[in-house]
């Protein structure tokens, strides 16, 4: 909890650099923060995590279970990708909301929130197929899973940052567009 609870304000801390936010928070209002943001965006980003690394066995497994109907099937297909990104997002419009309390709407954190959520998408199936296709175990042994479990780590912190990133680069615009009309 308190690990987590520090990533969060680590989060909160970059998005502030991304946008360029001179303000600083107290100690214990940061702590706090950290905390509720993690309390509240665990269970979405754990949910789209577990669907994204268990999704095919668990079709497996209801397919099994309720037998191999081809809607079914195409459905499921569907479904438990569409499911990881919707709670990625969700997780991600909060994190983008909460770590800034600046931000006015939720219009203008989900933007930032789509395009880390695709980019998450598109980097978790790209990654996946790398590890599947590169023999880890061969060079680093058991450390193999420690070290995947860092480099996808690192690339999602990359993409939340990138989300913020476009939004803080939407804001500049809107505020831009605002000025010269």
């Amino acid at each position: 909890l308190l690990a987590g609870s520090q990533v969060m304000k680590l989060v909160m801390q970059g998005i502030h650099n991304i946008y360029g936010d001179t303000e600083e928070l107290g100690f214990l209002h940061r702590q706090v923060r950290g905390l509720m943001l993690l309390l509240v965006t665990i269970a979405p980003l754990l949910g789209a995590a577990i669907l994204g690394v268990l999704g095919k066995p668990l079709r497996r497994w209801i397919a099994h279970e309720v037998g191999k109907h081809a809607i079914l099937q195409g459905w499921w297909n569907f479904f438990f990708p569409a499911a990881a990104m919707v709670l990625a997002m969700m997780a991600l419009t909060v994190i983008y909301r909460v770590a800034r309390p600046q931000e006015d709407s939720m219009r203008n954190v989900l933007p930032g929130a789509m395009v880390a959520t695709l980019l998450w998408w598109l980097v978790d199936v790209l990654f996946g197929v790398y590890v599947r296709r590169v023999p880890y175990s061969v060079v680093y042994g058991g450390l193999a899973a420690v070290i995947g479990l860092i480099i996808w780590m690192q690339l999602s912190a990359v993409i939340i940052f990138l989300g913020a990133a476009w939004n803080a680069e939407l804001a500049e615009s809107r505020k831009e567009a605002r000025v010269h009309a």
